[in-house]
């Protein structure tokens, strides 16, 4: 199950009447799924597998409740993505995987989108149907 969002980002500017106007805006890119960690850590489930795609994980989070980490492409503008598991049910071991960017939603080839297309091979979504029956 995937939830694709879009967040509308508005930059006002202030007029000298105290009135103000659009000055430009975006929807940025947002992709959430869930998913099943290995063990009860999501270090232990998730850091090599981000680490080997090329996300780089802040120290910080080494021995965190959530996992954050960002991927740089030179080649896509500069762009960052990032992403952050969180526990939805530690004790079923149930995530979220939310991957986001500046990027504009609405363009097609983001880096935003290769990366969750990348990703989800590697931390596969939760099967809803299978685990209903």
């Amino acid at each position: 199950m995937y939830k694709c969002v879009s967040k509308l980002d508005i930059h006002l500017q202030c007029l000298g009447d105290g009135f103000t106007k659009v000055g430009q805006f975006f929807f940025m890119a947002f992709i959430q799924y869930f998913s099943q960690a290995e063990s009860e850590s999501l270090v232990n489930s998730f850091v090599s597998k981000l680490e080997n795609y090329g996300m780089i994980i802040p120290k910080r989070f080494e021995h965190s409740k959530q996992l954050y980490a960002e991927f740089r492409n030179t080649s896509y503008n500069y762009s960052k993505v990032n992403l952050l598991i969180s526990w939805v049910n530690q004790t079923q071991r149930k995530c979220s995987i939310e991957i986001w960017s500046d990027e504009p939603f609405s363009q097609n080839k983001t880096l935003c989108r290769k990366v969750h297309k990348d990703i989800i091979k590697l931390i596969k979504p939760l099967n809803y149907s299978s685990t209903s029956e």
